[in-house]
């Protein structure tokens, strides 16, 4: 190849790279650099936790933690602890209404917070000087036959032994055995409410008798239906300190035995032992907290009255040595000691009483004035009990638990 070729392929080639060198300058101004193509990875696949369970959380108005528990998905949760509770305040007291949000299915933790129905106190009772009206009982026989004759038919068949019919029984005691021969039913009429009683045989003036009562010397006898209106109960006020009231009603509201048998110098109650006339394992005391109780007040009521510490010690008997004497109980309705009739009442024309008509069909002997039983037990009788006499007299010999006339005047205490 002559000299003259190969100079002009030369400047081919030089041209060329001139070319390109401009070319790949043109390209990184308009950021168009050439790069080697990227391949995406296939995305992968999201890993979602699958969750079977969730915490539930069950707190008071203040944020209280009450109960906490894990629930699998799907399920309703349940609160297994005591009702909430709120204390009252300013006047007013609070009833537990349910939970906010409302309990549903578990999908997701959650916490429920207590709500309340707030209630004013004193639209519930009527406070008149020394005395407040608060709650129903059956006190005064009706003795208007258009009534009577009334209810009476509303009442349907009479109870027996073997068909209580529409009727509730007593079932108080013969010969230390509860013994169907006494009734009551409620019935309204109008406006109000009353109390029918009927017995075919008497009621014992002891339990482990199978009559000798004092019912028919009070005007109530056998085969026959009273009936008794239910009205406000009249309470003294005893004490008032700190919002809240301690109340006695005025008369015997009811005439029950302390302790139902006889011969039970040991008696036995929720696997506790004790004498016939232990308080805390005492008929009465379960009647004023049972019967008493869900008769008089209604639901509203119940939330206004406070449950009490009710002193049991032998201060409370106003003696130095008692050996009958138990431990402390938390009622919401109870007996008052010794020592509070004392204390509570100047003399003995004070703690004098009558009794209403419908604790007179209970039995209650009634004279010049009513027996009424304290919750003091007796300083020498296993079987006895402390009463006030039918003269005001703090009696400290005692009478035996197993009599059914001797009256009762519940005490209680109330939010004001």
């Amino acid at each position: 190849m002559n000299k003259k070729w190969f100079y002009f392929l030369v400047g081919i080639v030089l041209v060329i790279n001139m070319l390109l060198m401009v070319a790949c300058s043109f390209d990184t101004e308009n950021n168009e650099v050439p790069s080697t193509p990227i391949v995406e990875e296939p995305p992968k696949e999201s890993i979602t936790e699958d969750v079977d369970q969730f915490e539930i959380i069950f707190a008071n108005y203040d944020g209280t933690v009450l109960e906490t528990i894990t629930i699998d998905k799907g399920q309703t949760p349940a609160y297994t602890k005591n009702t909430p509770q709120r204390q009252p305040s300013n006047g007013y007291t609070y009833i537990f209404k349910g939970w906010a949000p409302n309990v549903v299915v578990a999908t997701s933790d959650v916490k429920y917070v207590a709500t309340y129905l707030e209630i004013r106190n004193a639209d519930y009772y009527t406070k008149s000087e020394n005395d407040i009206y608060f709650g129903l009982y059956p006190q005064t026989l009706i003795e208007d036959s258009q009534i009577t004759e009334e209810l009476t038919l509303l009442a349907g068949e009479l109870p027996t032994e073997s068909n209580p019919q529409q009727w509730t029984d007593y079932k108080y005691y013969k010969r230390e055995e509860e013994a169907s021969f006494m009734w009551y039913i409620d019935l309204p009429l109008g406006s109000k409410v009353y109390r029918g009683v009927y017995f075919i045989s008497e009621r014992p003036g002891l339990t482990w008798q199978t009559d000798s009562s004092y019912q028919h010397s009070m005007g109530y006898f056998e085969n026959e239906i009273y009936w008794f209106e239910f009205e406000l109960i009249k309470w003294t006020i005893l004490e008032e300190e700190g919002g809240k009231a301690l109340l006695l009603s005025d008369i015997v509201l009811d005439s029950q035995d302390y302790y139902q048998l006889n011969n039970a110098n040991q008696i036995a109650r929720d696997d506790e032992y004790g004498y016939s006339n232990n308080y805390k394992l005492s008929r009465i005391r379960q009647w004023l907290n049972n019967d008493f109780y869900n008769t008089a007040f209604s639901d509203i009521e119940k939330a206004i009255v406070l449950t009490a510490e009710v002193d049991n010690s032998v201060e409370s008997t106003n003696e130095t040595v008692n050996q009958y004497v138990c431990a402390n109980t938390n009622d919401k309705v109870f007996l008052l000691s010794s020592y509070d009739v004392i204390t509570y009442f100047q003399d003995n024309g004070a703690r004098q009483t009558s009794g209403s008509d419908y604790a007179k069909a209970q039995g209650l002997y009634c004279d010049a004035g009513c027996f009424w039983w304290t919750r003091s037990p007796s300083r020498y009788n296993p079987r006895g009990a402390r009463c006030v006499g039918e003269d005001g007299n703090v009696d400290y010999e005692s009478y035996f638990v197993y009599l059914t006339y001797e009256g009762v005047r519940p005490a209680c205490y109330i939010s004001l």
